[in-house]
């Protein structure tokens, strides 16, 4: 079994939120695994129901709306752009410094970030439904400590 190389900076192994970098490979694998095991699902309905009881969903709504009152959006393309923006952008909660801000106070009044808690439940859960799928290996071949690599396991 080759490991699929993640970088040195990514703490698969031990994290509670996401690597900032998974490469291509990694994340088909798991997304694989994940897939063929009818894991997809059970991760829809925690993230759904965790997103929810955050009040995210109101807030991603309620936004929108005012997007499209406001008129800085007029299209749902647009206002997909921004919340998606807003809500971290593939950044896992942190906004990006140098994107166009647009929306007056009230727009920016409401706080559409992923919440920390259901991105942790998330990745427990990814974690756990890997456990004997994948292992995190490191540079040397190495299990764990030096988690740089990922292992397939069982075809994965």
């Amino acid at each position: 079994m080759a490991p699929i190389a993640v970088s040195a900076n990514s703490s698969l192994a031990t994290s509670s939120v996401p690597p900032k970098f998974l490469p291509h490979d990694a994340r088909l694998a798991i997304l694989d695994h994940l897939t063929k095991k009818d894991n997809l699902a059970p991760l829809t309905a925690l993230l759904e129901t965790q997103l929810t009881k955050e009040g995210w969903k109101d807030r991603v709504r309620e936004l929108s709306l005012e997007l499209l009152r406001s008129g800085e959006c007029q299209t749902y393309e647009q206002v997909m752009a921004e919340v998606v923006r807003r809500a971290g952008g593939g950044a896992w909660g942190k906004e990006d410094a140098d994107s166009k801000r647009i929306g007056g106070d009230r727009i920016d009044e409401i706080d559409v970030k992923v919440p920390k808690v259901a991105v942790e439940k998330g990745v427990k859960y990814v974690k756990a439904s890997l456990r004997g799928a994948v292992e995190v290996v490191g540079e040397d071949g190495g299990k764990k400590g030096k988690s740089n690599g990922v292992e397939k396991r069982n075809g994965v």
